[in-house]
């Protein structure tokens, strides 16, 4: 029920108790940094310096290293815009890596991209650490069954069913936080 298994892992014990068999509340750095806020309060305007915050919790509180990307839907971009036009003397910083320009928050020494995914859940925010990430193979891809060749009943063909698995994997959850409960309006710019 998260973006790709990323909030079990970032997190806290409140909500997921255990991560690779191991209790978070015993090992308090399989937990990452959650920003949000207190039960039954309104959502935050998602400004940019809610976000340095973040980011400045996640490297003291951390381990000392810091997110590099912040995973962010649609809808919360244009918030993070609106909310902070005022505040800018120039165009959003732009650094391309994919053919296009990608927007880019500026702290100080410290620089976190902007990656859109319509996959993410509004209203949040995910500042990761990608260098901690990983996809970790159980099975390569390679046929399923033996004989790997199986006859089609009814036509003149056969088939091989191909298997591949494996699991995303954190090293330092700690070096991951989550921005929540932040404006957002799915059909256009918020109010």
């Amino acid at each position: 029920f998260t973006m790709n298994g990323i909030s079990s892992v970032v997190l806290d014990s409140t909500h997921y108790s255990t991560l690779y068999g191991l209790s978070k509340s015993t090992y308090t750095k399989l937990s990452g940094i959650n920003d949000n806020v207190a039960d039954g309060a309104a959502v935050r305007e998602g400004t940019e310096m809610r976000l340095t915050y973040l980011v400045h919790r996640i490297r003291n509180e951390g381990s000392g290293g810091t997110p590099d990307i912040a995973v962010l839907h649609d809808s919360v971009l244009r918030e993070l815009i609106k909310e902070n036009q005022q505040y800018r003397r120039f165009a959003p910083v732009q650094q391309g890596e994919r053919g296009y320009g990608d927007m880019t928050h500026m702290m100080g020494s410290t620089s976190v991209k902007y990656m859109e995914d319509w996959l993410c859940p509004p209203g949040l925010i995910y500042a990761l650490d990608t260098t901690q990430w990983g996809y970790y193979s159980e099975s390569d891809l390679a046929p399923l069954d033996e004989p790997q060749q199986r006859f089609i009943p009814n036509y003149d063909q056969t088939e091989m069913v191909w298997h591949k698995s494996g699991n995303v994997e954190c090293r330092k959850p700690h070096n991951n936080g989550i921005l929540d409960d932040l404006e957002f309006d799915l059909a256009g710019v918020p109010d």
